[in-house]
């Protein structure tokens, strides 16, 4: 017998069996081909979202990179220009300390120096005498009087006081040696024999008295001519051809902190009518 005719005989309630389970299992293959299908798209729309989160992220790393890049440019830009601003007003504020540092150096040293002015010792030649008879054949001095002027001691007092004589016409230059390159002993080549000695000077302290070494009018030479006894008043007078002069000069040490050594020049012309000295034109000078 064939399916066919098995179909035939077989009962209704049988067939309606038969056809439920037919319909039932086309329902499952039908609901298990609808969820592979589901199953599939899910898979696709999955790998989709995925692709779409892998883009979204790419783009948002490029989004950071450039973010990035751009607030370290900022940055660095920022850096620099506050560094140059830093660096200009650095330099502005040394430059400004190195005038007020000059400013005050220069405030200090005008202060010292004053200060040096004011305290330092002022040795100086004050009063002027001849001694012994100037027109005598027994010889004369000049002589000073040397005081110190200033607030604190001299120390190191070298003196040298000299006669010189000259033509009128001719004045002693504030340079001019002591003693004198012009006297007898020093033409002749005499060596110095007297006493050479160093001094320290008080202030307001008594006068010391500095002498040029002994001499005499007959001992000097005008050209190659000396000077004889009957020339001496008409040569000398107050309208004569020479002039006889005092002269020296005094170097010292001050006592300060700089401890400079400071010069003094002093000068008279002998007037043998008035037997006193007038002030030379040069050679007469304290620093």
């Amino acid at each position: 017998m064939t399916l066919r005719e098995r179909w035939k005989h077989t009962s209704l309630p049988n067939k309606l069996l038969v056809a439920t389970g037919a319909l039932v299992a086309f329902g499952t293959l039908f609901y298990a081909g609808a969820a592979t299908v589901q199953v599939f798209l899910m898979r696709q729309a999955a790998r989709d979202s995925a692709a779409q989160v892998e883009r979204l992220s790419n783009a948002t790393n490029e989004a950071i990179k450039k973010a990035v890049g751009a607030s370290s440019e900022s940055l660095t830009k920022s850096l620099a220009e506050s560094k140059a601003s830093f660096d200009a007003a650095l330099a502005q504020e040394k430059a400004s300390l190195d005038v007020s540092t000059k400013q005050s150096q220069a405030a200090l040293n005008a202060s010292i120096k004053a200060s040096s002015y004011e305290l330092r010792p002022y040795v100086i030649a004050i009063k002027f005498d001849m001694v012994g008879d100037f027109l005598s054949s027994a010889g004369f001095m000049g002589q000073a009087e040397v005081v110190n002027a200033g607030r604190t001691p001299a120390e190191s007092v070298d003196s040298c006081a000299d006669v010189v004589i000259k033509p009128r016409t001719e004045d002693i230059p504030d340079e001019y040696p002591c003693p004198s390159p012009d006297n007898p002993a020093a033409k002749n080549h005499v060596p110095f024999t007297g006493v050479h000695s160093i001094a320290v000077i008080g202030p307001n302290a008594p006068a010391v008295m500095l002498h040029s070494p002994q001499s005499s009018v007959r001992d000097f030479t005008i050209g190659n001519k000396t000077i004889t006894p009957e020339e001496e008043s008409k040569l000398f007078s107050h309208d004569g051809l020479l002039r006889l002069y005092f002269y020296g000069e005094l170097s010292y040490r001050d006592i300060l902190g700089t401890r400079e050594i400071h010069h003094s020049r002093f000068c008279g012309i002998y007037d043998p009518q008035t037997h006193l000295f007038d002030v030379c034109a040069k050679h007469n000078r304290v620093d």
